[in-house]
């Protein structure tokens, strides 16, 4: 049995000044490998200029996402299908590629809010609301003053479930949402999801 939610997404954002530039990539997978990811890093730089370490891969840490890296506590489930990683590497390179081709000058903004959406798993009852609530954003806007791109950043595990084909599902969990609502109600072109921290 197989289901797929067809949200899953990389998303990057490329920022340049005089001295430097650096590329922030929202991706929605569980985890990776250090050694892939250092591999991307370099390709990346190679076709971009970009320093590797001025890269970072961000994983939403979304639990419906297909294995994407090597999980030897797992078994046989825990071993990540070449063709799929194929894909994964290619994708966040285009990304970042495509990035850094259609930079245009814009201004950044900052703000602080809250979300409540994560819950402790490691406590019970009043403590489980002893959590991280801070949604940061940074706002890209253009010169004529429409928004391109707002990057959203929170501290939640993607695993909230409400039905059990959900539960069966491949997706993004929250941050796919988090992104459409953001793009189609504020008319956005594209919003990245950045994970702050991949526990409570």
């Amino acid at each position: 049995f197989h289901h797929t939610n067809n949200d899953l997404s990389v998303n990057a954002m490329v920022l340049k000044s005089d001295r430097s530039s650096l590329a922030m990539v929202g991706i929605d997978l569980c985890a990776m490998d250090y050694e892939l990811s250092q591999e991307i890093k370099r390709e990346i730089n190679q076709k971009t200029g970009i320093a590797e370490e001025a890269i970072m891969l961000n994983f939403s840490h979304s639990h419906f996402s297909p294995v994407s890296k090597l999980w030897f506590a797992f078994g046989n489930f825990g071993l990540p299908d070449e063709r799929y990683m194929k894909v994964i590497k290619d994708s966040i390179v285009k990304a970042v590629v495509e990035a850094e081709k259609n930079m245009e000058e814009c201004n950044l903004y900052y703000g602080r809010s809250k979300t409540h959406i994560g819950k402790n798993r490691s406590l019970q009852g009043e403590d489980s609301k002893i959590i991280d609530p801070d949604l940061d954003i940074i706002k890209v806007i253009r010169a004529d003053k429409s928004v391109k791109t707002i990057l959203f950043f929170a501290g939640c595990h993607p695993v909230f479930t409400s039905s059990e084909l959900e539960f069966y599902s491949i997706g993004a969990n929250y941050p796919a949402i988090a992104r459409d609502i953001i793009e189609s109600h504020l008319n956005i072109e594209s919003s990245v999801f950045i994970q702050t921290t991949s526990a409570d």
